[in-house]
């Protein structure tokens, strides 16, 4: 559940990590987007896909968790919302997910359900 709980305070009981090996932690897997600005959303999850969302022009990823490779991409048309796209362009929220499909909030205020397959 993202934030831990229903109340978002984000801790976690599991020991795994701690202040005794923290210092060991690298990084092991990266996915460039090439989009300047705010990735606010974190990756979303669901049956080993990783869905991931990017600032304007809200190119959505999914990628499979297991080989790390790209399996689809989506870029809707904004066209309408050009003049917009500066205003937007250094945050997002990320997706949704329910019933197979993935939720988009566009750029231009469209809502875009996406086959997560």
């Amino acid at each position: 559940m993202w934030g831990g709980n229903y109340a978002g305070t984000r801790y976690s009981p599991l020991q795994e990590i701690n202040s005794d090996n923290v210092q060991r932690l690298k990084l092991l897997w990266a996915f460039p987007t090439k989009i300047a600005g705010g990735h606010e959303g974190g990756p979303l999850i669901v049956d080993n896909i990783i869905y991931i969302h990017t600032p304007f022009p809200n190119r959505v990823y999914a990628l499979d968790q297991k080989t790390r490779q790209e399996i689809w991409q989506y870029t809707p048309d904004q066209s309408a919302a050009k003049g917009l796209s500066e205003i937007w362009a250094k945050s997002n929220s990320g997706l949704a997910y329910a019933n197979g499909k993935l939720f988009l909030q566009q750029n231009d205020t469209t809502l875009t359900a996406l086959d997560a397959n």
